[in-house]
């Protein structure tokens, strides 16, 4: 009898903690960031979706704001960023990000891509660098390889400010 009650014990307990440790499906994780976003998927559009490091990614955009998230396999937001869209921000910011003068360097803008990865310079490889617009904003187009992955980001050429980013195993 006491064998049985530790089986059926060992059982339950077995269960109880594969039930903690679920896991999401990808879909479940863009349902968790659509809602903490407050929007439904129809008002979005999708501009990345991914898995990295155990992790969801996913990229997307409203008429008004950028979201990126990073939700884990168990459906806790690791990470959130809420950029505003260009054509939202106030006018005195338009003018300042349409300006032709540089605030930050290329180098610049290549060691805060670098910090934002967490790569260090020697790794680095494929480097490309190009002028662009992205949402109306001047930004530096950057991507390259370190260790088994590709990445890349805007970067606006007037505050420094990482716009979008995006990292991918090769």
């Amino acid at each position: 009898m006491n064998k049985l009650v530790y089986a059926a014990a060992s059982a339950l307990l077995m269960f109880g903690l594969v039930a903690c440790q679920s896991k999401i499906t990808d879909e479940e994780a863009k349902k968790i960031a659509l809602e903490d976003a407050k929007v439904k998927e129809a008002e979005v559009t999708f501009t990345s979706e991914g898995m990295e490091d155990d992790e969801y990614i996913f990229h997307f955009q409203s008429k008004s704001d950028s979201y990126f998230y990073e939700i884990s396999k168990t459906g806790k937001i690791e990470e959130k960023q809420v950029i505003p869209m260009a054509q939202n921000m106030p006018e005195i910011e338009k003018d300042k990000t349409s300006s032709n003068g540089q605030k930050i360097s290329q180098d610049e803008a290549l060691t805060i891509a670098y910090e934002k990865f967490q790569v260090s310079l020697e790794n680095v490889k494929n480097v490309k660098v190009k002028l662009d617009k992205e949402n109306g904003i001047e930004v530096y187009d950057i991507e390259f390889d370190a260790g088994n992955k590709e990445y890349s980001c805007d970067i606006s050429t007037t505050t420094g400010e990482i716009l979008n980013f995006d990292s991918d195993a090769r």
